[in-house]
């Protein structure tokens, strides 16, 4: 039975519609990865430099505001506003 022109361009829209997802997917693992590579490094040379390690951990005792978040590094809960 052949497809009408419907069904073909209904077909492809499901087809487009998957593979833009599937570069959305691809663009947040890539952005993971790299969030991950960056901390690693990053923490490395916090434990390697002093100053910078505390530079690093006022940074985060700063931006951090969920209490798991700061029990995570070591941080005390944020004092209630």
């Amino acid at each position: 039975m052949a497809r009408t022109l419907e069904q073909r361009i209904a077909e492809t829209e499901t087809r487009l519609t998957r593979l833009k997802a599937g570069r959305a997917g691809e663009a947040r693992r890539t952005d993971t990865r790299r969030k991950i590579l960056a901390g690693a490094v990053v923490l490395a040379h916090a434990g390697r430099d002093a100053e910078f390690g505390d530079r690093l951990r006022a940074l985060l005792d700063s931006g951090l505001v969920a209490e798991r978040d700061r029990t995570l590094f070591g941080l005390p809960p944020r004092p209630a506003d």
